[in-house]
Order: C-alpha cells, then structure tokens, then sequence
C-alpha cells in the first residue's frame, strides 16, 4: 500500500447546520474552510482522563448523523483506540494493530506515539 501524508487539523470548528457546531479533537482531511458544513472522512475523539466513554460514543453519533463515515475514539492512558463505524459497529484495538478509515490504515503504535 502506497503511504500518503494525511493533513488533520486539530480542533476543526465544524457546522453541521445552521445551529450547531461540532469540533472533533481531530478530523482527516484537512479542509481549508474555517466552518466546513460538508462532513469530513474522519472524526477522532481523544479521552482525557475526566471523559466519558459514552459521552464519545454520543459525539460519534453526532458525526455520524452528519455524514462523517468514520469516527475513532482514543484512550492515551490504556492506549486502546475503537473504530466507530457508520453502521454502529464498534472495533477495539490495542498497540498491536492497525486501525483503518477506508483506505487509511496507521498502526496502532504510531498513532499512539503520536498522541
């Protein structure tokens, strides 16, 4: 497989409509409106250590009602990542394996590393 860099902004203020905002910790691609209201490939939440896992699961909910095809969700602490599919399918991995949005494949680790 071909590697690419992948622009992800961080904190992208996102308008799903007119009246809402949502702002995932980060989102893949990178979109160079400030306020896009088309949905993005990928939404990633990132727990902190007061967070809820349910509360993240809402918010992919949320994006996933917008349109956003992927949401991953990321524990820094135990280092655990979940895939949260559209389909409401959720997939848990550990340092050990790859994590996938369609074509985007990152191994585990890496990410973590970078987290």
């Amino acid at each position: 497989m071909e590697q690419r860099e992948l622009e992800a902004p961080t904190e992208l203020t996102c308008k799903p409509s007119p009246t809402r905002y949502l702002i995932p910790d980060v989102a893949a691609p990178h979109i160079a409106d400030p306020y896009p209201t088309e949905p993005v490939l990928l939404c990633v939440e990132i727990l902190s250590p007061e967070d809820r896992f349910s509360a993240a699961l809402a918010k992919c909910e949320m994006y996933h009602d917008w349109g956003v095809l992927y949401c991953w969700i990321f524990n820094p602490e135990t280092r655990i990542g979940w895939e949260y599919l559209k389909s409401g399918e959720i997939e848990k991995r550990t340092v050990s394996d790859t994590i996938h949005a369609g074509e985007i494949e990152i191994p585990m680790q890496e990410l973590l590393a970078k987290i």
